[in-house]
């Protein structure tokens, strides 16, 4: 991870597809997956909404929750991952991509720009 880029390694394994992925056919759509998960990335950031964190106690090793009203109709909190942002209008740019690893297993890449 860094500041402007997560890496996180998804397995596609029997686990997933004994709940229902059809991994085939999501391997297949990598591109047009992307193309809706940066459409509604850009559709949260036109919202320029607040960021706030929540802390699961003092100590350095506590849990943090960066947490968001994206007008979906609760604030989503996710695991902090360092940004220390305070609102998405400082963002210019958030996007997605993948790679193809094999037929078990993709990377997906999350990318930021931030404004000037």
């Amino acid at each position: 991870m860094r500041e402007d880029c997560s890496r996180d390694t998804y397995r596609l394994g029997k686990t997933l597809r004994k709940r229902g992925l059809n991994s085939a056919d999501m391997l297949e759509q990598l591109n047009d997956i992307a193309d809706k998960i940066n459409q509604q990335l850009t559709q949260w950031l036109e919202l320029e909404s607040a960021i706030t964190m929540r802390c699961e106690g003092q100590a350095l090793t506590d849990s943090r929750y960066w947490c968001c009203d994206l007008n979906e109709g609760n604030v989503i909190e996710i695991p902090c991952g360092g940004t220390h942002s305070q609102s998405l209008a400082e963002y210019n740019q958030l996007w997605v991509e993948f790679e193809y690893v094999n037929d078990q297993q993709i990377v997906m890449y999350t990318r930021s720009i931030k404004r000037q």
